[in-house]
């Protein structure tokens, strides 16, 4: 599976980013926003993410860069 990694964004004009926590055993990781999206990586439950857009109850995270489903994760604060 290629990975591929971006640099963290920082908060812009004083907002924060928001950050979410896996809350099942594993997660995949995927290169659209839908389950027919490529598999890019498979993390670990409790593995903290950040978000850095949302759409149609999916989100874009960084590290590895990629797609979730929302109904799989808890926020856990802002960035």
């Amino acid at each position: 599976m290629e990975l591929t990694f971006e640099p963290i964004p920082q908060a812009v004009s004083g907002s924060a980013l928001r950050r979410v926590q896996i809350k099942r055993d594993w997660l995949r990781v995927r290169d659209a926003p839908s389950l027919r999206g490529r598999v890019l990586a498979e993390l670990p439950g409790g593995t903290e993410l950040m978000v850095l857009e949302e759409r149609d109850n999916w989100l874009r995270i960084a590290r590895p860069t990629g797609w979730i489903s929302e109904d799989h994760v808890r926020d856990v604060g802002l960035g």
